[in-house]
């Protein structure tokens, strides 16, 4: 029976070793022998001290098969810093078990993050993580493959976040909808990145119109029918489009654009307009970056709407 506890200095030797054997005898399919060797070094050149450090530090839960060490996993705040179990325990919800653990343990962070393996890859995405970043680690002369991840963390069915935050503090107090609007992009822009535009179209008479912007000029009037922003208007519903190319009657605005995340906006139940961001690269935007855009326009909303009712 699996039993979890806290961490203490006479497991570390135990630990070594199960993070030893999970690299070298559970990678294969993705790794060569050098990769792993480059990745792990060997069990006596790892310096104790460091790794007491780091577990004692951080929210470490070690699991235990009876008396046997099987598996262990810690977090530094938002960051899944280790999980490995025991080739010997694979496939027994071990590591999906002391996962949801760890997010368990704070309520307050809005997003977890890890630097997924290329065979823990799959893992984590059944476990709702979502891939932003590749990365390649040289060492020596082997070069390793891994990937950012990110999973939003809903408590309660808020999300709220820094950039969140900071969008209601930039609205808080002013009732000019470009000052608005304007802030709001340059904020998105110096914050998120891989993209080359972010800015507002307006649903004025039957179609939308360019608003504040940040980045290439852009298409000044979209009509019905042509493109993402008129769809996700039209449809009511935020489009996340991993290749702008493929959508049926895409806009090409800036023929660099490959995808493309529109946030729809509707005040008093009559649509307003669109939050639009473009990125240069295909498939940028997660279910993250949603929700976060999501937040920050239902705050836009919402200050908007205090506004018209104050008159």
């Amino acid at each position: 029976m699996i039993n979890l506890r806290k961490y203490e200095r006479n497991m570390l030797e135990s630990m070594i070793r199960v993070f030893f054997d999970a690299v070298h005898e559970s990678t294969g399919k993705d790794y060569n022998k050098a990769q792993q060797d480059a990745w792990t070094g060997s069990m006596d050149t790892i310096d104790r001290d460091t790794w007491h450090h780091r577990f004692a530090t951080s929210h470490t839960i070690v699991a235990f098969d009876h008396n046997r060490l099987v598996a262990f996993a810690n977090l530094v705040d938002n960051y899944i810093d280790m999980l490995y179990v025991d080739p010997k325990y694979h496939r027994q919800g071990i590591a999906q078990t002391l996962l949801t653990k760890l997010e368990g343990v704070s309520q307050s962070e809005t997003y977890f993050e890890v630097d997924a393996s290329m065979s823990a890859r799959l893992f984590f995405e059944q476990q709702g993580y979502e891939i932003y970043a590749k990365q390649e680690h040289i060492r020596g002369k082997v070069t390793l493959i891994n990937y950012k991840m990110r999973k939003t963390h809903v408590v309660e069915g808020v999300y709220m976040s820094l950039l969140t935050k900071q969008a209601e503090a930039l609205l808080e107090g002013e009732t000019d909808l470009i000052a608005n609007l304007a802030n709001i992009s340059a904020l998105i822009n110096m914050n998120m990145d891989r993209i080359n535009w972010v800015g507002f179209y307006l649903f004025k008479e039957d179609h939308l119109i360019l608003g504040p912007f940040q980045g290439k000029p852009a298409c000044v009037h979209l009509y019905p029918g042509k493109g993402v922003c008129a769809a996700a208007l039209e449809a009511n519903e935020t489009m996340n489009v991993a290749d702008v190319h493929a959508f049926p009657g895409h806009v090409a605005c800036d023929a660099a654009s490959r995808s493309e995340l529109v946030i729809p906006m509707y005040l008093d139940g009559k649509p307003f307009g669109v939050l639009d961001i473009d990125s240069p690269e295909l498939n940028r935007f997660t279910k993250t970056d949603e929700v976060e855009m999501e937040a920050i326009v239902s705050a836009l909303l919402d200050h908007l709407a205090q506004i018209k009712a104050i008159g």
